[in-house]
């Protein structure tokens, strides 16, 4: 499989990981076998958040499986991706809806993936985030 492809699938398995549409289980660790244990970072405005990969996991979790987030699903809607030998960077758009305690929503926004590419597979090493303001 050639580079592309391969980051592609790895990008649309980040984002299947957290759906629950019809009752779908949200499969964690696939999420920890594409992804390194480093930092994460979500941009709220000024404030950044900055975890480790189970400190991102923890709240995601608990979200889509007590119930306050059902039906949820993102999906990516356009990305640029850009390889140097085992390094790539993939800017991505993306929408996601679902109810969320009882209200529905649809939402947009943009995230930077950076990857390398170790024993032939490609990792996710960090990823940023910001939702858009809803008016």
């Amino acid at each position: 499989m050639t580079d592309k492809p391969s980051i592609d699938k790895v990008i649309a398995d980040f984002y299947s990981v957290f759906t629950n549409v019809n009752g779908a289980k949200p499969d964690f660790e696939l999420l920890r076998r594409i992804c390194s244990p480093q930092l994460y970072f979500r941009s709220v405005g000024l404030l950044t958040n900055v975890s480790s990969l189970e400190m991102f996991i923890l709240p995601r979790q608990k979200m889509l499986e007590n119930g306050t987030l059902v039906d949820f699903k993102e999906w990516e809607i356009h990305e640029e991706t850009k390889i140097v030998q085992h390094m790539a960077q993939r800017y991505s758009v993306y929408k996601k809806s679902g109810v969320r305690e009882g209200n529905e929503f649809y939402e947009t926004g943009h995230k930077f993936f950076q990857l390398i590419k170790i024993e032939s597979a490609w990792k996710i090493v960090s990823v940023i985030w910001e939702d858009d303001k809803t008016p």
